[in-house]
């Protein structure tokens, strides 16, 4: 987790994720079709975000999984105004990589 803050800090965190398949726990989708080996797998996983979840509480950092479709809502600055910036890295980079390169 890339802070400004040393974590001998206090001072409270908030960290925003983007619920996509590695962020979130889809647990068992069907009754009773979950073999041993299958079950073993996802409460391992269960147990590894639990611990992650566990870690972040005590670094005092707030999580939150934005959910699928709203990213455009809640982080606005990420849709918009990071977009444009990195649109405009990428063309500086491009010029600078012709300008300095003989492909």
């Amino acid at each position: 987790m890339a802070s400004a803050y040393p974590l001998r800090d206090s001072e409270p965190r908030f960290l925003a994720l983007n619920a996509f398949k590695p962020h979130i726990n889809k647990g068992k989708k069907v009754k009773d079709k979950e073999t041993g080996r299958e079950r073993a797998k996802r409460l391992k996983e269960e147990k590894l975000q639990q611990d992650l979840r566990d870690e972040l509480t005590k670094l005092k950092v707030t999580l939150s999984l934005i959910p699928g479709g709203c990213t455009g809502y809640v982080q606005v600055l990420d849709v918009l105004i990071n977009k444009l910036i990195k649109a405009y890295i990428e063309e500086y980079e491009d010029l600078w990589i012709e300008e300095n390169f003989d492909l």
